[in-house]
């Protein structure tokens, strides 16, 4: 295994840790905002998490079976959903910030 796969295999488990994280944090923020409104939004922010824990796992797999053009496709791909993603997540919590003041506001 050469150097660079072995920094993409352990940034891809770095990773991979971090979305199992950011799971577990949006599954508190959806417990939260069942309070106040239907978290539907976070719902599908979650299994987008979880489809790019997947994507990671896919490619440490095709790092160690040297699958260089599952490797070459998933990075593509991380770069375009990356993106998504994160449009995603800053429209949702735009939205979620004012369900949380309008909220403080009406109490």
């Amino acid at each position: 295994m050469d150097p660079i796969q072995l920094l993409s295999l352990v940034c891809s488990g770095i990773g991979a840790i971090l979305f199992i994280v950011a799971v577990v944090f949006e599954l508190k923020i959806i417990n939260k905002l069942k309070q106040i409104k239907k978290p539907v939004s976070w719902n599908f922010l979650t299994f987008f998490t979880i489809f790019f824990f997947l994507g990671y796992v896919v490619n440490i797999v095709s790092i160690i079976f040297e699958y260089v053009e599952i490797q070459q496709i998933f990075g593509a791909l991380v770069f375009l959903f990356g993106g998504v993603f994160v449009l995603l997540i800053i429209i949702v919590s735009f939205n979620t910030y004012g369900a949380i003041f309008e909220a403080a506001e009406s109490s």
